[in-house]
């Protein structure tokens, strides 16, 4: 039974997004933006990790920060295995859609994910031998791309979508362990850049 992302899977998420234990905010194109962040993010993200409708707090331990994550990705566990089941996907599977889940830029990611050529694929036949091409490929709103540089700053999406195609297929937890970040410190806040 799958209901929720193991503990590989919640360090593989993680590993893709920047990490501090103070507050920073995300510049992207030369622009700061004014969500600021404590413990793990993704710009642009369904899913800011910090705690919702409650004040940020100024510091953050890594076990917190991860605990924040756990919650944060709760919406998406549940929505997975409320269409497909608990039964479906084996750990890995589950663990590689929930990372690919996080990097949709919308509100309504789920809906999105729903009109997806990876999304029918999966509810055909989830061992199809073209679920890891789908993976690797997927880019939200398919035909609609949001340039690399605005997309995620500290990543290269293709690298991320092989390591997520490659954990679904084989098991595989290939931790993200080349960020691109760079740190500055505008107005008394660190930024990521």
């Amino acid at each position: 039974m799958t209901a929720k992302v193991s503990t590989e899977g919640l360090d593989f998420i993680a590993s893709w997004s920047p990490f501090s234990t103070t507050v920073y905010k995300v510049e992207v194109d030369n622009v700061v933006g004014d969500v600021e962040y404590v413990g793990y993010s993704y710009y642009g993200s369904p899913l800011p990790y910090r705690l919702p409708d409650a004040t940020l707090p100024s510091t953050l331990t890594e076990d917190e920060a991860s605990d924040i994550l756990f919650k944060e990705l709760k919406s998406a566990m549940f929505q997975l295995v409320d269409d497909f089941g608990f039964d479906y996907f084996t750990q890995t599977e589950f663990d590689a859609l929930i990372s690919l889940l996080t990097t949709y830029r919308d509100y309504d990611y789920y809906n999105s994910f729903k009109q997806t050529s990876l999304y029918s694929a999966l509810k055909a036949d989830k061992t199809s031998e073209n679920i890891n091409s789908l993976i690797t490929s997927l880019e939200w709103n398919e035909d609609v791309v949001a340039s690399p540089k605005s997309f995620n700053v500290f990543y290269n999406l293709t690298e991320r979508r092989t390591a997520e195609a490659n954990l679904y297929t084989s098991g595989t937890y290939n931790n993200c362990s080349n960020l691109a970040i760079s740190e500055k410190t505008v107005d008394g806040v660190k930024v990521f850049y």
